[in-house]
């Protein structure tokens, strides 16, 4: 009886899934951003993930699970609808994209129903991820298991694969099976991602094999040892040259009698997504460092930002080239983004020194191709530029050793204090004097923690916004409004950016991080990363890899070039995991907190002064009383009528009492007579007096009360404070 049981449920699967027939696989293609769909009937074509249809070159998809006549909905397997990045390589249509953007992960097959037997079909089935951290992922299709690259460029942005089959229909129904291939190239897990199925009537005819090969296509290419300055000499090589892209430029450039090809789409050069933009170089001839041509201005002046790499075609298997790559973004001041190229092989600066038209630098590397199409990726460190390239037939000889006098680095951009843990109580702050204070993520609510008003989020980190980073049932030994500013954050911050600083002013500022939600769980242990020319120069933890901390801050100390600052974010994790970046708050200070003011220093600066006016000397109001003085008599440096509380004289007939008030919150401040009996040959002494101190009835203040004998005629009195 038990074996009867079995054999019905053997025999009602084969009645579901059919007997399939066998299929015909063509060469997995990749999508180059155009007409990919097939010259055939349209049977039925599904959107595999959404529920709401879409229309790509005439072609109908169907939303997945709505009523459909021949695609059985993919049941299996998690719907997710951000496959693909905003920015594409190649790019595409907005339907297309809108298509590819949905899918599922972890289907297992695509099955087809009310099928006529003994006719012949095309099926297509598209796969496509672009997500950085999946690059490398693979789907098997069929019991052939053919292998499509879910991103066919290996860069960010890239595109996936498509596969077409034919064949006859033995049977109403017929099961496509799907099978994880490869995992990512960062450690995650092989999955299945599938975008979406057409199938046709009739049969495809299969065009020849593609030349664009994922897997082999990114070109290997030995790079120079020596990233190299932008000179006023010739920078081109002594090569033909097999292609070139004035990146980003509408026309035409011709620099040392080579032709830069127009960015639009023609040449045997391109370059895989980013923003085009002009203005890389704002002076004129004979103003940029160094003095370059106009033709090499031309050049400089357009180009991308953020590129996803380039695209070098029509190469010939088995030959040496040489590609040549220049990055320069000199229109601004502290510039020091840099692009990365091949995978973290070379790093190019966009500017030398940092500086308004301070040119970057170029970089050469040989290859010998094994594609016809062959791909260099870029990425970005904190803000990738691409200006022109050139691919020269022939392998290049590169020099041994650097120019002679190779532009030094630039000075650092910031000094850093910590990280440390975030401990919960007043001593997580520092004592400098605090320009603002910002809880991120939360528009509406002001907290006062340790006496630091933190005002709502203010929009200077760019990023998601997130309210339960922390469980405020947890850490009993932090203080409500504390746990009120590390609950609420900005998530995926790439930048920071500050505003309104005073030029020449020294800042520090202090930015907290926390994740400790317990549902991260063990090994997530995250950080956030500043990173500052070119490299993460302090990774601050958003909590211990179980959660039971509340994270870190760190402090980056600069002084202000212009008004407003730009600090670059990232997020970081343990290999295999995905990060993300978190800010929950920031203090900005002034001067640097290794540092502190003293009290005379946060005196001043409260009442705004700076510079010459600022110095214990100086009387900015005029009125002879200097600002030490004023400090230390409770006066105003900034009013001529408020000299504060001025010593007072008596006599009585036990002597002259002198009586001055003393400052008691600062001790370094010393406060002491001098007496001189003639002010000829005398000199000045302190003694001669006897000191008593009292309460004066405000507690940051006492009385001193000096006891001077009348023994003489004349006395001279003088009050010191130093």
């Amino acid at each position: 009886m038990k074996r009867a049981r079995i054999a019905v449920a053997v025999l009602a699967l084969a009645a579901v899934q059919g007997w399939s027939a066998t299929i015909t696989w063509d060469y997995a293609r990749t999508m180059l951003g155009g007409d990919d769909m097939l010259d055939l009937p349209v049977v039925e074509a599904l959107n595999v993930g959404s529920g709401t249809g879409t229309t790509v070159d005439g072609v109908a998809f169907k939303g997945d699970g709505t009523t459909t006549s021949v695609f059985v909905p993919v049941s299996s397997g998690g719907s997710y609808s951000a496959f693909l990045t905003s920015e594409t390589t190649p790019s595409i249509s907005d339907a297309y994209h809108t298509l590819l953007s949905n899918g599922k992960y972890s289907a297992d097959a695509v099955v087809l129903s009310n099928l006529t037997v003994g006719a012949e079909y095309t099926i297509q089935i598209w796969t496509s991820d672009a997500r950085a951290n999946l690059i490398g992922r693979t789907v098997l299709v069929g019991t052939e298991r053919k292998e499509l690259f879910s991103n066919a460029f290996m860069i960010a942005g890239g595109l996936g694969q498509y596969i077409i089959g034919t064949f006859t229909a033995d049977s109403a129904t017929q099961t496509i099976p799907l099978e994880a291939g490869a995992g990512s190239i960062t450690g995650k897990k092989p999955d299945v991602q599938i975008s979406a199925a057409a199938l046709y009537s009739g049969a495809a005819t299969f065009a020849a094999p593609p030349t664009f090969e994922p897997g082999i296509v990114p070109a290997e290419v030995t790079w120079d040892g020596y990233v190299r300055p932008i000179s006023d000499g010739t920078d081109t090589l002594g090569l033909t040259a097999q292609g070139t892209l004035n990146v980003g430029g509408a026309v035409d450039v011709t620099l040392d009698g080579i032709a830069f090809a127009a960015d639009d789409g023609a040449a045997a050069v391109a370059s895989l997504g980013g923003t085009a933009h002009e203005g890389y170089v704002p002076g004129p001839q004979g103003s940029t460092d160094p003095d370059v041509s106009q033709d090499y201005i031309d050049l400089l002046d357009s180009g991308r930002d953020v590129p996803g790499g380039i695209l070098i075609t029509g190469l010939t298997n088995g030959q040496s080239y040489t590609v040549q790559l220049w990055v320069n973004d000199a229109s601004y001041e502290g510039n020091f983004d840099q692009t990365e190229v091949d995978g973290g092989a070379r790093l190019l600066r966009s500017s030398m020194q940092g500086a308004v038209n301070s040119l970057g630098q170029y970089l050469i590397g040989t290859f010998t191709a094994n594609s016809a199409q062959q791909v260099v990726s870029i990425a970005s460190k904190n803000g990738a530029k691409l200006n022109a390239v050139a691919v020269y037939d022939g392998a290049a000889s590169f020099d041994p050793d650097p120019p002679a006098e190779f532009p030094k680095p630039p000075p650092p951009e910031f000094e850093f204090v910590g990280p440390e843990w975030i401990s919960g109580v007043d001593s997580d702050f520092y004592g400098n004097i605090v320009v603002t204070a910002h809880s991120l993520g939360d528009k509406y609510t002001t907290n006062v923690v340790g006496g630091i008003t933190f005002l709502p989020d203010d929009n200077v980190a760019k990023g998601g916004k997130y309210s339960l980073f922390i469980e405020t049932n947890s850490w009993p030994e932090v203080s409500d409004p504390y746990k009120a500013v590390l609950t609420t954050a900005r998530y995926n911050v790439s930048s920071f950016n500050l505003k309104n600083l005073t030029v020449g002013q020294q800042y520090s500022v202090q930015l907290f991080s926390s994740d400790a939600r317990a549902t991260l769980g063990a090994g997530k242990d995250r950080t956030t990363d500043i990173v500052t020319n070119t490299t993460v120069a302090v990774s601050i933890r958003q909590s211990d890899d179980s959660a039971a901390r509340l994270g870190q801050y760190a402090v980056a100390v600069f002084t202000a070039k212009e008004t407003t600052k730009t600090i670059v974010i990232a997020g970081g994790a343990p290999p295999g995991e995905e990060g993300s970046s978190v800010i929950n708050a920031y203090i900005l200070y002034k001067g640097d907190v290794r540092f502190p003011p003293d009290k005379f220093e946060g005196w001043m600066d409260g009442y705004g002064l700076i510079g010459a006016d600022a110095e214990k000397g100086a009387d900015p109001d005029g009125d002879g009383l200097n600002n030490l003085y004023e400090y230390g008599l409770n006066g105003d440096p900034t009013n001529s009528a408020n000299q504060g509380t001025q010593p007072a004289c008596l006599v009585d007939s036990s002597g002259m009492k002198y009586i001055y008030v003393v400052r008691t919150d600062d001790p370094d401040l010393q406060y002491y007579l001098e007496i001189n009996n003639d002010l000829a040959t005398g000199s000045w002494t302190q003694s001669g007096y006897t000191t008593v101190s009292g309460p004066s009835g405000d507690p940051d203040w006492e009385l001193v009360t000096n006891s001077i004998p009348v023994d003489l005629s004349k006395k001279f009195i003088r009050l010191i404070i130093e």
